[in-house]
């Protein structure tokens, strides 16, 4: 009796949070697929130049390539219903995403471009510096998009 009890409060908090239990999802396999992304190019970079500034940038930019590939893929995913009827509907979200995602997107980058510049410059090897630096900037990424979130900012409620 307890044990249903328990089930129906997690099926009735699910489907209360639904919406926030997907967003956040997107952002964790988007973040996931950066982890490959991010160390690739930054491992790439280095093979051109051995200054630090510009493998860091090309961690970066691997990792918003892989970002926003994931992120997009997923988000065409979970409302391609929606976007079956109103095919514009998914640029307006996207547009909605990017502009309310501007300033947590900007302490991730920093943060992911200035910790890896330091580890590089501490003799970590690209991939690794990539790997490190990703950490403190993800915590900092999550907690400010979600909050954004909440917001109601990101996306229509």
């Amino acid at each position: 009796m307890e044990q249903r009890d328990l089930v129906s409060i997690v099926k009735e908090w699910y489907h209360k949070s639904r919406d926030f239990v997907k967003f956040n999802r997107r952002l964790v396999v988007s973040e996931l697929s950066t982890i490959v992304t991010g160390p690739i190019s930054a491992q790439a970079t280095d093979l051109f130049t051995d200054n630090d500034l510009i493998i860091s940038a090309g961690s970066n930019i691997g990792d918003s390539l892989g970002y926003w590939g994931a992120y997009t893929s997923i988000l065409y995913h979970d409302k391609k219903d929606e976007y079956k009827i109103d095919r514009k509907q998914i640029y307006r979200d996207l547009r909605r995403f990017g502009v309310f995602s501007v300033v947590p997107a900007l302490a991730y980058s920093l943060m992911r471009y200035f910790g890896t510049d330091y580890l590089l410059r501490k003799g970590y090897e690209p991939y690794q510096a990539s790997l490190l630096a990703k950490i403190p900037s993800i915590i900092t990424y999550f907690i400010m998009i979600n909050t954004f979130y909440k917001m109601g900012l990101i996306e229509k409620k």
